[in-house]
């Protein structure tokens, strides 16, 4: 890269950085799918434990 005139390389650079940042939006949108996906689980256990109190007593 030291071979590049400087403008090459700043270019290069932003296109690194863009990329990673599409990468870590990615990654950002599958991590709240699958929080989303466990508070679900979450909220229908205890709407199930709520269901077995309310028989019971």
């Amino acid at each position: 890269m030291d071979e590049l005139p400087g403008s090459e390389q700043a270019r290069i650079r932003r296109r690194d950085r863009d990329m990673s940042a599409e990468e870590r939006a990615l990654m950002n949108n599958a991590s709240h799918k699958w929080f989303e996906q466990v508070l679900q689980k979450q909220r229908a256990g205890a709407a199930k434990k709520r269901r077995k109190r309310k028989n019971r007593g």
